[in-house]
């Protein structure tokens, strides 16, 4: 692993993670140029949000299949500067 880079799989990151609060989150998406309306959406995106912005449980669903995603792998690169662009 290059230098300043932390697995997010190491025991550190972990008891980090563990700490953040988290919010399950449904959107689903409508075709609103039908007249009559629409039951069922055209797929929907359900996933939990950590506070920290990292989500997880990712599920996209397209009526007739969904996909579900997984984090096998995360770099954390440290800050070595202030970036200039936000100052």
């Amino acid at each position: 692993m290059p230098c300043g880079m932390t697995s997010c799989f190491s025991p550190l990151w972990i008891s980090v993670a563990v700490v953040f609060r988290n919010w399950p989150v449904s959107i689903a998406y409508f075709d609103m140029n039908q007249e009559d309306g629409e039951e069922v959406p055209d797929y929907s995106i359900s996933f939990k949000l950590y506070e920290n912005g990292f989500t997880r449980d990712l599920v996209m669903s397209y009526g007739e299949f969904s996909i579900k995603a997984k984090l096998v792998g995360l770099d954390v690169i440290e800050q070595k500067q202030n970036c200039p662009a936000a100052q």
